[in-house]
């Protein structure tokens, strides 16, 4: 892995434990466009800080596999750090994550079809043509995909304007969460859960007095 780190070799794609450092891969691996972390540790949240940190500013997927208990692993739960910096990026998101799912010669990996459940953490809400491009992109690559969590920052200015000019969510998803990653659920109700349906109803009548305006909690992407 320090040949890894150091960029002896450069790298498409890379599937790696969560204990390494992603900062030192990412700094050294210039071509890298998926970088795969596996759960090993815990991590409060669901997803290592470090992770969400380290994609800033390059255009990297980076796809958490969490483990759902089962022998051999499946990994049918995942989340993804997406930095989408162009539209370009957003519309091929399918084929990019695609392919690196699919060249997985240790068979540990989920094929797209067996993904269920997905989060996303963005740091910086994209355009929106931009995130609109990336949802199109994640209904045509997981097509078995019941439930969605965005987990957003800032995100009174996103509900406006996903009420102003709605996003066509994926058709198989069930069951839709979007929360304000600066503030945790046990300390304030910023969260929406239900259906699709149901969230296009929430933002027809969505305020930020009823959303909240706290700005603690805000330190995990700076």
């Amino acid at each position: 892995m320090c040949s890894v780190c150091y960029g002896y070799f450069q790298l498409d794609t890379l599937f790696v434990d969560d204990y390494y450092d992603f900062g030192a891969i990412l700094k050294a691996q210039k071509r890298l466009t998926v970088l795969g972390v596996f759960a090993v540790m815990f991590h409060s949240g669901g997803t290592p800080k470090s992770l969400v940190k380290s994609v800033k500013g390059r255009p990297v997927i980076a796809v958490y596999l969490r483990y759902t208990g089962k022998e051999p692993p499946t990994h049918k739960e995942l989340s993804l750090t997406p930095e989408l910096l162009s539209l370009e990026h957003a519309r091929d998101f399918d084929v990019i994550l695609g392919k690196a799912l699919e060249c997985n010669d240790m068979a540990i990996c989920p094929s797209a079809e067996q993904v269920t459940d997905v989060s996303v953490y963005l740091a910086h809400v994209p355009l929106k043509e931009i995130f609109k491009a990336f949802i199109a992109a994640v209904a045509r690559l997981f097509v078995n995909l019941s439930n969605l969590q965005l987990v957003l920052r800032y995100s009174d200015d996103t509900l406006e304007e996903w009420r102003d000019d709605p996003v066509a969510w994926p058709r198989s998803l069930t069951a839709l969460e979007v929360r304000d990653k600066r503030v945790p659920i046990m300390i304030h109700p910023r969260r929406f859960q239900g259906s699709p349906v149901d969230f296009t109803k929430f933002l027809h009548t969505f305020a930020r007095r009823d959303w909240g305006d706290s700005r603690i909690f805000d330190s995990d992407y700076d």
